[in-house]
């Protein structure tokens, strides 16, 4: 009897246990998918973040790029934008800054710098362009252009110093392209302000052919606004003696030497560029604000990234009074 007693407790107690388990048997399955949900939620982001990471060799600002073109894409308030459009423009100037204006940095530092413009000009598609904005006058940071960088590159071989180089744009529809160089010894060497030795001066017209684009008609070129050093003027007219008339008629020469040729082709930043309907040289403007211009020249014409300079920067270098014979 106590056996039976004993084995009949024994099914109860297990009966109960066995009910008590299967009671709590669906919050055991949801704890458990609830930690398997989560788990690969976690999974997911640190894919998501591993991937969104560079190798070591891309460099502090090509992260930054990414950062900001992950920005670009998402909705932020409008004082979290203007943020991330100055997190962009850092990345690249920093991206720049080895590069010599596209000269130095080598296939690395071009992708980096390539990177992070196309980072800045996801911010340009966001609105409308302005295009008013365009006039002023832009100074040079960067370019991608064959052409342009062989002029750069005079300078390492020593016979050359190549200065500043602008765009000035008007509201009525006209650009000045501006290269500021000089010739040791015999030049006077680049000053502030965009003083130099010679320039360059490249006339041209745009129109506005599309929400993005402008087409670019070349007209005129001409080198002028010589100076030349106090070493070649000793040279022509020792200060010791007395001037001839003959010698100042040279300094004079030199004064107001001008050369112009007509242009009827396309010209650095839009050499290999094809002509748009009506004439010209189409040239995307792909990000643009009160200080950064950012442009692609079409076909292989290559990319220019300028900032913007002082409204008097052109006169004050194309002044006569800066250097006196």
């Amino acid at each position: 009897v106590k056996r039976s007693e004993l084995r009949h407790r024994h099914c109860i107690v297990h009966r109960h246990s066995k009910m008590a388990t299967i009671a709590r048997a669906p919050q055991f399955v949801s704890h458990k998918l609830t930690c398997s949900r989560n788990r690969v939620v976690r999974q997911h982001a640190f894919r998501s973040i591993h991937h969104s990471r560079l190798p070591a060799s891309k460099g502090r600002a090509s992260s930054r790029c990414i950062v900001g073109m992950a920005s670009a894409s998402a909705s932020f308030p409008e004082a979290e934008v203007v943020g991330a459009v100055q997190d962009a423009k850092d990345a690249l100037k920093e991206a720049i800054d080895s590069t010599n204006r596209g000269v130095k940095g080598g296939t690395m530092g071009r992708a980096r710098v390539a990177e992070c413009q196309v980072a800045l000009e996801k911010y340009g598609v966001l609105e409308d362009l302005d295009t008013s904005m365009l006039a002023g006058t832009w100074r040079l940071l960067y370019t991608s252009a064959p052409d342009v960088v062989s002029v750069l590159q005079l300078e390492q071989t020593g016979l050359f110093q190549i200065g500043e180089i602008y765009q000035a744009f008007t509201a009525e529809g006209g650009v000045e392209n501006v290269i500021k160089f000089s010739v040791p010894y015999l030049l006077q060497p680049l000053g502030p302000g965009g003083a130099a030795g010679l320039t360059l001066r490249v006339e041209a017209s745009y129109e506005i052919r599309g929400p993005r684009t402008i087409g670019l008609a070349f007209l005129e070129g001409k080198v002028g606004e010589l100076r030349i050093s106090d070493f070649l003027e000793q040279l022509l007219a020792p200060a010791l003696l007395p001037r001839t008339f003959v010698q100042m008629q040279i300094l004079q020469l030199l004064r107001d030497l001008e050369l112009k040729f007509p242009l009827r082709g396309n010209l650095p930043g839009g050499m290999s560029a094809p002509p748009v309907m009506g004439g010209g040289l189409a040239y995307q403007l792909t990000y643009l604000d009160d200080t950064t211009l950012v442009g692609r020249a079409a076909g292989s014409g290559g990319t220019f990234i300028f900032e913007r300079a002082a409204d008097d920067e052109l006169d004050v270098a194309a002044s006569g009074d800066i250097f006196e014979f």
